[in-house]
């Protein structure tokens, strides 16, 4: 006499088990799905956050610190916004060196040296810092947004490319929360080993600047001369 065999055949069993597998699988890619666009969509909020910042910026003056990506090279000085278009470096310590960047035209006066160099040059820091209306992704390239429990880090990149071989060079900048967004630290990583960093302090916005700081006087020419 035969024995009854009540079990589900093997063939039923596996599709029930393929089935159940593929709907697991399902949920994890929605959960990815649904963890990837609440990331995306704080990102943007913070973007927005950025931009709302930067954009009631009309003028700016700091101190800064600058470390450059040699041992022990550390400079300090002034650091002038006035919006649109202008930037002022003032170096001076170690040496004085003043860099002006008007509309992308840029003025490099070496005290030391008493030598001026004009070049243009289309500069992301210069254009994210002096736009007067400022649209991140429209300008930049946006690699990564990182928020701490006190700060926000923007890296970014030049929009066009010159080494479209890599990420290089790109910036970070980054924000305070104190508990509104304050610009505290610029990056700028030209390759893997060559980067320089910018640290604001006293950071005084929207105080009048005169068109004057921007306009660059070549100081050999009005020094007074020896008859």
């Amino acid at each position: 006499m035969s024995k009854s065999n009540n079990s589900p055949p093997i063939n039923f069993m596996f599709i029930i088990f393929n089935k159940l597998r593929n709907i697991y699988i399902f949920f994890i890619f929605l959960s990815i799905i649904l963890l990837y666009q609440l990331s995306s969509a704080q990102n943007q909020e913070i973007i927005k956050e950025v931009e709302k910042y930067l954009n009631q910026i009309k003028t700016a003056k700091a101190q800064f610190k600058q470390i450059g990506p040699e041992k022990g090279m550390e400079r300090t000085g002034f650091f002038y916004i006035a919006k649109p278009g202008k930037l002022k470096w003032e170096y001076l310590n170690p040496k004085k060196i003043t860099v002006i960047s008007n509309n992308n035209k840029v003025s490099y006066y070496d005290y030391e040296m008493e030598e001026l160099t004009k070049i243009d040059q289309d500069h992301t820091l210069a254009r994210l810092l002096t736009t007067q209306n400022i649209s991140l992704k429209k300008m930049a390239n946006i690699i990564s947004i990182i928020e701490k429990k006190n700060s926000v880090e923007v890296i970014a990149s030049k929009k066009k490319k010159i080494n479209e071989m890599g990420k290089y060079p790109y910036l970070v900048l980054n924000f305070k929360r104190k508990p509104t967004l304050t610009i505290d630290k610029i990056i700028a990583v030209n390759d893997e080993i060559t980067l320089t960093e910018i640290s604001l302090t006293n950071l005084d916005i929207n105080t009048p600047i005169t068109d004057s700081e921007f306009k660059f006087k070549n100081p050999s020419f009005f020094a007074p001369r020896d008859d």
